[in-house]
């Protein structure tokens, strides 16, 4: 019975591991481009071939700490990712959002037609990648009134 177990474990690790996984670098996000304002390089790093579904939504905070939302479309026809090989995209905005070019935190959500969702978590407009605790924790802290707080009392500290 516990030897039928561990198999079974051993048989879902192997097919969540053999999903098709992305690697998405982002090289540009230009909110007052109208074409292509998004561009990025993906990588399948799976061994299966898969291909991406042709929008990408954006989630970011505002400056006045608003969550707000932005969709792409991928203006390549061509969105086959073989094993391995990188390919460069672009995608446009659906609409023109000039609140996008100040934004903190944003997660950039590729999805490929076989395998798991890619989220690629940015901080700033410099547009570097960070890790998943760093940026919720961050984000947490802008979204929140606790930054005024603090910000209230660095601000009485110095006087």
């Amino acid at each position: 019975m516990l030897r039928d177990l561990l198999i079974a474990i051993i048989k879902i690790l192997a097919w969540f591991w053999s999903q098709p996984t992305l690697k998405i670098r982002i090289s540009e996000d230009n909110p007052y481009e109208e074409v292509g304002g998004l561009k990025f390089e993906v990588e399948n790093v799976g061994d299966k071939a898969t291909s991406l579904t042709p929008t990408v939504r954006a989630k970011f905070f505002t400056i006045k700490r608003r969550r707000d939302s932005v969709f792409f479309d991928i203006r390549e026809l061509e969105r086959n990712l073989p094993p391995f090989t990188p390919k460069l995209l672009s995608a446009s905005a659906r609409k023109v959002q000039p609140q996008r070019d100040n934004a903190w935190y944003r997660v950039y959500i590729f999805l490929p037609a076989k395998g798991r969702a890619c989220r690629v978590r940015i901080r700033n407009a410099s547009l570097e990648s960070i890790g998943f605790f760093c940026f919720f924790g961050r984000a947490a802290l802008v979204s929140s009134n606790r930054t005024r707080w603090r910000e209230n009392i660095n601000v009485n500290r110095r006087i």
